[in-house]
């Protein structure tokens, strides 16, 4: 499934990255050219004051970054249309939990008193289990940091809601709002969400 419009709006949303991909690709190549044999009407008098070696360093410098940036553009588009995928043509099912994973990461903090603090960052993955056209999938995902409560509400054996892509049913994402909403969860308000009680709820498919 293929959709344009979806397609145009995650580049859209991405083109400062991507204009900004394209800007150093042009003063790199720019760089390049200037300090090759061909380039020599390009150039203007102070550029002979350094080594060419120096601009053809810089060059291909602002060629690599141009490289990653078009990179990270590519990978950041592709997320960001498989989000409005889900979101515009995806079909709600019901998953069962599977396993639950709790990863932990010490980043540098905040020094304080002439000490480094380590910061403490943890993300959780949820392994689930779905069937569609008589195949049993299995699939997962991850909540960051502050979706941590959440990840604590939801138990091995639950019943979540999660969204397919009728052409590609073993693509599946977490439907975030109604697994919000089943949980009776905030990302703005984490200590009274783990105080409530945590209801199960089983959806029945669309």
């Amino acid at each position: 499934m293929k959709d344009a419009r979806l397609f145009s709006k995650a580049i859209r949303e991405n083109s400062f990255t991507c204009s900004l991909a394209a800007l150093l690709l042009l003063i790199g190549f720019l760089l390049l050219l200037s300090a090759s044999e061909t380039g020599l009407a390009l150039r203007p008098e102070w550029f002979d004051a350094v080594p060419l070696a120096f601009w053809r360093i810089l060059g291909l410098f602002f060629c690599g970054a141009a490289f990653f940036a078009l990179l990270l553009c590519y990978f950041v588009i592709r997320h960001g249309y498989r989000h409005y995928l889900f979101e515009k043509h995806g079909i709600t099912r019901s998953a069962q939990v599977l396993a639950k994973d709790l990863s932990e990461v010490r980043l540098n903090g905040s020094r304080q008193e002439g000490r480094d603090e380590p910061r403490l960052v943890r993300f959780g993955q949820v392994v689930y289990r779905y069937d569609i056209n008589g195949k049993t999938i299995e699939d997962s995902f991850i909540l960051s940091e502050p979706e941590i409560g959440l990840f604590d509400l939801i138990q091995v054996g639950d019943e979540i809601p999660i969204r397919l892509l009728p052409h590609r049913p073993r693509q599946s994402s977490p439907h975030r709002t109604r697994l919000h909403q089943q949980y009776r969860w905030s990302t703005y308000e984490p200590a009274r969400a783990r105080a409530t009680s945590r209801p199960v709820v089983a959806l029945q498919p669309q």
